[in-house]
């Protein structure tokens, strides 16, 4: 069973509110994998079954059971290197062991890109590129000092630093350090030194990393951290119960994740939560982000919210394509706006491109109904995209919310994008454009003139993206998503005339997401036969019936 972490009140404080870097050792990589990848001495035990000389290979299995210190795996593993190297079998030992395994568990790369959300360090000294797959980053190693700095210094975690090295047969890289001699090099690197210097800064959490002496790169680091890093402040070591580290110095503070190693899926899905809840969603400016999961109502409506994902994004492809070319657009300031008429998926729409761009921007939809000094303690740590739901009637309090945005983005090195949604693109006077553009004074209005995407340059024409019908290929597969959760079959047939009977029944509301759900639940609901219906109010009326009938039965039919 997994630790919960309000057992250690120190370490839940350190989640919250330090900088932190996350060590992986080799046991994330096997967590990925479901234990296809090895551990560190696995993986020289390995190596031996790939040397030429079967008496040598099996006298150094016997040596390594035997002696399991971190300087008798350091030198098993020159021995190792030098033999398949000569050998020539060194690259398909090395491409064996960290390139062949596929990633399986993907509730835990989902957990690490929650992990990254707020801008934390990954590092590692694993060799493979297991980090990389699963998260989308792309790879540092200790040789490039010059690249690791810019990114720490624009708090922008954008690579896994790989402070041993690391082999990518693909690009030609192998720069690891594994044997005595490469240990003793790196000790007198500047780059290597520099890096980890930098990771001295930080707080460290250790994941991954057995007992220590499972892994030697980990108990090089801890030697080189004890020996040449000012120690003036708590690191943390995730461990399971009964296998506590050995050897740690005291700054550094043993936490058991749970009493089996599969529990540190879930403890860091844990950590994630907590350090998003206390940095984001527990913020008054953020109303909802896609890791939000509480109901949003009590009257079990619950699935025509966009926040539930109830059924599969459906078509939209060009509008995606549109909205990710605005949030790639150059200028630190930039806003945009979705129309469309109600029910045409403009949230659903802006809800999915936060999901599909969340290794490069934190996003959220905004709670405008706050203060100015909210405002003010909003602290950006990622580029990001807010998006404003339903202007019309707060266009004041979202002009003073976007002005003061404006002003703390202007002071971080992050990108702001926002995202405006209403039913009608209207400028005039009166409009909610106009009466926003309005409530700004003449400095923000500037600003905000001079961010607005895809305006006409000389006629200063807005461009908006309007949202219209969903195509048929998406209104076919949004039909058939409907009739799944109904728990009918397949039928291309019945989506395509299900399509054709609405068309003629519902000309006005066309093809909007929204209504074509609420007419094939009420015609699954009628015994699959179609409904006499004349207009979006007699769906509307279906619903609430429906709900009416439900909430009356949890009451066993008491209406008092």
């Amino acid at each position: 069973m997994k630790t919960n972490i309000e057992l250690f009140p120190e370490f839940k404080k350190a989640i919250q509110e330090n900088e932190l870097v996350y060590l992986f050792g080799a046991g994330i990589s096997s967590a990925l994998t479901s234990g296809q990848s090895v551990g560190w001495k696995q993986w020289i035990i390995n190596g031996t079954s790939y040397m030429k000389d079967p008496i040598k290979a099996n006298a150094l299995r016997v040596s390594i059971e035997k002696d399991n210190a971190t300087s008798g795996l350091v030198k098993a593993a020159g021995t190792v290197l030098a033999a398949t190297k000569a050998d020539g079998t060194y690259q398909m030992w090395m491409k064996n062991s960290f390139e062949s395994a596929p990633i399986t568990n993907h509730a835990l790369a989902d957990t690490l890109k929650k992990l990254l959300v707020t801008q934390d360090v990954f590092a590692t000294t694993n060799y493979d590129l297991m980090l990389e797959r699963a998260t989308g980053l792309s790879t540092l190693t200790y040789e490039e000092p010059d690249k690791a700095f810019p990114m720490l210094d624009r708090k922008k975690s954008d690579s896994v630093l790989h402070i041993h090295g690391v082999f990518d047969s693909f690009r030609g890289i192998d720069n690891i350090i594994a044997d005595e001699s490469q240990y003793e090099a790196i000790l007198n690197d500047e780059g290597a030194q520099f890096i980890q210097n930098i990771l001295g800064t930080r707080t460290l959490i250790f994941v991954g990393c057995g007992q220590t002496a499972e892994d030697a790169n980990i108990a090089r680091f801890i030697q080189f951290a004890k020996d040449k890093l000012r120690m003036d402040r708590e690191y943390y070591f995730l461990y399971v119960l009964g296998m506590e580290p050995t050897d740690l110095p005291d700054n550094i503070k043993p936490i058991p994740y749970g009493d089996s190693y599969s529990d540190l899926p879930e403890f860091l899905a844990d950590l994630a939560q907590e350090r998003l809840r206390f940095r984001i969603e527990d913020n008054p400016l953020i109303m909802r982000t896609i890791n939000t999961r509480e109901p949003v109502d009590a009257y079990g409506l619950t699935e025509y919210h966009y926040s539930q994902e109830y059924l599969k994004f459906c078509g939209r492809k060009v509008e995606l394509a549109q909205l990710h070319n605005f949030l790639e657009t150059d200028g630190p300031f930039q806003w945009w706006a979705i129309t469309g008429q109600g029910g045409s998926g403009k949230s659903r729409l802006a809800y999915e491109c936060l999901r599909r761009c969340q290794k490069d921007f934190f996003g959220f939809f905004l709670n405008f109904n706050v203060s100015d000094s909210d405002v003010d303690g909003f602290i950006p740590f990622n580029d990001t995209i807010v998006v404003v739901d339903y202007i019309k009637g707060n266009e004041n309090q979202v002009a003073m919310v976007i002005s003061g945005l404006i002003d703390i983005f202007n002071r971080s090195p992050y990108k702001l994008r926002v995202l405006l949604l209403e039913r009608d693109n209207l400028l005039l006077s009166g409009s909610w454009y106009h009466e926003m553009f309005s409530s700004l004074d003449l400095y923000h209005r500037a600003r905000f003139r001079n961010g607005e995407y895809n305006v006409d340059l000389t006629t200063r024409q807005h461009r908006f993206l309007y949202l219209d019908d969903l195509d048929d290929a998406a209104v076919i597969e949004l039909i058939g998503d409907v009739c799944r959760k109904k728990q009918l079959p397949e039928d291309i047939a019945r989506d395509r005339r299900l399509k054709q009977e609405y068309a003629e029944k519902f000309e006005q509301l066309r093809f909007r997401p929204l209504f074509l759900q609420m007419y094939v639940e009420a015609w699954v609901d009628n015994g699959c036969i179609a409904v006499e219906y004349t207009n979006y109010t007699g769906l509307l009326e279906v619903v609430v019936k429906r709900e009416e009938d439900r909430i009356l039965q949890m009451l066993n039919g008491d209406k008092v």
